[in-house]
């Protein structure tokens, strides 16, 4: 038996009860996928599931079966909102049932959100209602619910208020995060100023508001795109051995980062018994570990602050075309407490190439080449890595197959010697330019 608080939610179409309390009965199910709908949009969820259970009001003379039970990290939790005799005998048409309410309990959390599939625990048995403006309270068979303001008199007005304020954004969804407060005001400006349109200074006077410039129709940056770009500036290095590291771009004055061991620690669990049920996908993520660990891609971590801990979540996918082989995904996107580690972060300006005009160049000349993965003194390098790569896939042709070997030949040195990065998987239309490479090298 656990001793819980429980919030009654005749909108929520399902009984929820929080991880602790899973923890706490000992329910080792295997977690399944949900959706979880709320004011504020959709997100995906797991959790375990519980059947068979039976709950029993603080007095015990009402016990109740629980239905099919599913574990959730976002259960209210305001703990300043449980009624107590006190708030009963402050109000007069109270007082006859504060004989009937519990003395809180701190050792007691508010672990279990009762739906509507549970309709008995919904039943209104008796209701008490009082002067205008007043609490009035109502009896289910679990026992007697306070609503309202409860504070005597009014004399101590609350400091905080407990609430999801929904905003709607320019692009019809919605939204409980908080809005941007930055105002934008437009100033007429006479005098001389200069400034910087992409790789162009101009100096402006106040007589060319309509002067044309090739960057008119792309987006400009927003104010986190500039942080994140001075960040990148100042922070981004090489290491002694070559290989470059960035920073992660935390958002600046973000919300402290929650310990969301528990949570990794269950998706571990599930990773594993999916791992044991099938050899083949255990051995190819063994590999995949390996890689990565081999790569120094990943290193062993300091000990965690209390302001500064959150572990990330794995799981693994195989791509359709490539059944031998699977990709272990580290899933920073997933929730706890209301935070994940992509919300703290700044997601930066899209430098990504239009894969539209990466296709047409690609069509413009007669030798083929593409290949899938910084400044030099070689400038149709610096031109091939900077406008015909979409994300690590580099496209490109040109007029012969001599040209095709040396740029391809090149790029791979710089990239290699810049940042210890191969380029790889080469493919081309052309016999020739894949005799030029080592097969290891091709696609």
């Amino acid at each position: 038996m656990h001793r819980v608080y429980a919030i009654v939610d005749d909108q929520c179409n399902q009984t929820l009860a929080s991880p602790e309390l899973f923890n706490a009965l000992n329910i080792t199910s295997l977690p399944i996928h949900y959706t979880l709908t709320t004011c504020s949009g959709k997100t995906a969820l797991n959790g375990r599931q519980a059947l068979g259970l039976k709950m029993r009001s603080f007095d015990t003379s009402v016990t109740m079966e629980l239905p099919l039970l599913m574990e959730c990290d976002d259960i209210p939790n305001e703990m300043s909102e449980i009624p107590t005799p006190e708030v009963a005998n402050s109000y007069p048409h109270l007082r006859m049932i504060a004989p009937s309410i519990p003395e809180f309990d701190g050792n007691a959390k508010i672990r279990l959100l009762i739906g509507r599939d549970l309709i008995e625990a919904h039943h209104i048995k008796e209701q008490i209602t009082g002067p205008r403006g007043q609490p009035f309270a109502q009896r289910t068979g679990l026992g007697w619910a306070i609503i309202g303001e409860i504070c005597l008199g009014r004399l101590h007005k609350r400091t905080t208020v407990n609430v999801n304020k929904v905003s709607v954004l320019n692009n019809g969804s919605v939204t409980c995060s908080q809005l941007c407060k930055n105002h934008i005001e437009v100033k007429e400006q006479m005098s001389a100023s200069s400034y910087i349109i992409g790789n162009r200074d101009f100096h402006f006077r106040g007589d060319n508001v309509f002067m044309k410039t090739p960057d008119d129709d792309r987006t400009g940056l927003s104010v986190e795109d500039r942080i994140f770009l001075k960040l990148m500036d100042t922070s981004f290095t090489k290491d002694k051995d070559g290989l470059w590291t960035a920073p992660l771009p935390f958002r600046e004055n973000h919300l402290d980062l929650p310990n969301n061991r528990t949570q990794a620690l269950r998706r571990a669990q599930i990773l594993h018994s999916s791992l044991q049920r099938d050899p083949e996908k255990n051995e190819q993520f063994v590999k995949f570990m390996e890689k990565v660990l081999n790569s120094r891609a990943a290193e062993v971590a300091p000990p965690p602050t209390p302001t500064s801990c959150w572990y990330l979540p794995l799981f693994g996918v195989r791509h359709p075309r490539k059944p031998a082989q699977i990709r272990g995904v580290f899933d920073s996107s997933a929730m706890y407490g209301g935070i994940s580690l992509n919300s703290v972060l700044i997601y930066g300006p899209d430098m990504i190439n239009s894969l539209l005009g990466i296709l047409l160049r690609f069509r413009k000349d007669e030798v083929a080449m593409a290949a899938d993965t910084v400044e030099n003194a070689d400038p149709d390098v610096k031109d091939f890595v900077i406008h015909n790569f979409y994300v690590d896939d580099g496209l490109i042709s040109l007029p012969n197959e001599s040209d095709a070997i040396s740029l391809m030949k090149r790029t791979q040195s710089t990239m290699k010697s810049e940042g210890q990065i191969r380029l790889h998987k080469i493919t081309s239309n052309k016999l020739a330019v894949m005799e030029a490479f080592d097969v290891s090298d091709h696609g």
